[in-house]
């Protein structure tokens, strides 16, 4: 009866678990160990104990921080808990040196006030995800981005996070998404296509997410992480031009003295309890965990190196507004004819996904007073021909021309420099 106090057996597994430390095993294993207690009587204890339900009968593992509960009911079935609560209490005390030490690592104040909010949001709400991942960037090594995380698992409850690597979010296993409320990705490297952060743009915001394990049926789960991504590269991860799923925060820390890691190490592992009351008063009443977060001068650039190099050379002149993209409106030759010159030949097809890539507006033909044609020394002349007609397309202020007149549009098309060229900054346009 001792034994079965101790255990308890998952239906859905086919085998036995040690309620408090969460150890299974299958029941011929549970049997060469413990049979010998029969002594003598025939049968096996595994059927003694299930048969005559002298042992929890459980339906499987489950996973819910709301409750601090071993063993929990949901619907029909009963669950043995996963959670664990962290077991750190709030208590006063001076946070100065969390405080200096969050503030050298992001000195930018709207990301430092944003990743706190992070932070706290997942320490007072277990089990409420965020919807958007923290990607934190160092040129630099050692300057403190393992040791933020580490508090951070520490406040969440170590038990209930998990480190995974770059090469885990490229496998067919994700055993590293099922019960954790924190999941970190060191030295994130999957800057090589957008395939791998099509995948974990699901893994980020998706509330269930599908488990593949080794060994084990695959199952579908609820999705409770929050994810944290760690780098030291200049382009860690390609994303997409409207990505509202990454935060990201480049820290220009250079690494302190050894000996203030070493002493700032020993005071937050005895000042937990002050970190906790510290995360306890932060302004929370504002913050949407679903919210796209705030856009970083980091993320920017990342967007740009995330694009092909043909995007990159477009969208460049684009924003140093380079002729042909020195007005508005302009021509597919045009920019053929540009690129050619500086960078070599570029298909039609090619270039035309770029543009559609970047946000340009294509729009149907155009009866013009001319086109323009780039001559050998690289310069652009106006020639004069009432009977051109042009396919004209739009990349910036796009919801100012696709109202006005054609005739207006060829207009523009007409100028070397924009009618609305100075306004860029007060209009939405593609770089922005």
């Amino acid at each position: 009866m001792t034994l079965a106090c101790e255990w308890a057996f998952l239906q859905k597994r086919d085998e036995f678990v040690h309620i408090e430390s969460g150890k299974t095993v299958r029941p011929n294993a549970f049997n060469r160990s413990y049979n010998h207690l029969l002594e003598g009587e025939k049968g096996s204890i595994s059927s003694i104990l299930t048969k005559n339900e002298f042992v929890l009968i459980l339906h499987d593992f489950g996973f819910d921080p709301t409750t601090s509960d071993r063993i929990y009911r949901e619907g029909n079935f009963l669950y043995l808990n996963r959670y664990v609560p962290p077991g750190i209490e709030s208590v006063p005390g001076d946070a100065g040196p969390f405080e200096d030490f969050l503030q050298y690592l992001v000195p930018h104040d709207e990301e430092r006030e944003h990743l706190l909010k992070m932070i706290a949001w997942t320490v007072r709400n277990p089990g409420q995800k965020l919807g958007h991942a923290l990607l934190l960037r160092s040129t630099n090594q050692g300057v403190g981005k393992t040791t933020l995380i580490n508090i951070w698992r520490q406040l969440v409850g170590m038990e209930n996070t998990r480190k995974a690597n770059s090469d885990e979010v490229r496998g067919q296993f994700q055993g590293f998404l099922g019960d954790n409320l924190l999941v970190v990705i060191e030295e994130l490297n999957l800057g090589s296509g957008l395939q791998m952060y099509n995948r974990l743009k699901d893994m980020i915001s998706d509330d269930t997410v599908v488990i593949n394990e080794k060994y084990v049926p695959v199952r579908e789960a609820k999705n409770l992480a929050s994810f944290v991504f760690l780098s030291n590269l200049k382009t860690p991860l390609l994303i997409e031009d409207t990505d509202r799923r990454i935060f990201f925060v480049d820290s220009p820390a250079v690494a302190r003295d050894s000996d203030y890691y070493v002493g700032f190490q020993a005071w937050w592992r005895e000042n937990l309890g002050v970190i906790l009351q510290y995360l306890e008063h932060v302004d929370l009443s504002t913050f949407d965990p679903r919210a796209h977060p705030p856009e970083t001068r980091a993320k920017a650039k990342l967007r740009t190196s995330s694009r092909s190099p043909l995007e990159q050379t477009v969208i460049t002149a684009m924003q140093e507004r380079v002729f042909p993209f020195s007005r508005d409106v302009f021509s597919l030759s045009e920019v053929k004819a540009y690129l050619r010159y500086t960078e070599g030949y570029v298909s039609s097809r090619k270039l035309t996904d770029a543009l559609e890539e970047l946000g340009a507006v294509p729009v149907a033909q155009h009866r013009t007073e001319g086109f323009w044609r780039m001559f050998d020394d690289g310069t652009f002349h106006w020639i004069r021909d009432e009977r051109s007609r042009q396919s004209l397309w739009i990349h910036c202020n796009p919801q100012f021309w696709l109202k006005v007149p054609p005739v207006d549009r060829a207009a523009e098309f007409a100028r070397y420099d924009g009618l609305l060229v100075n306004l860029d900054p007060l209009i939405r346009s593609v770089d922005q």
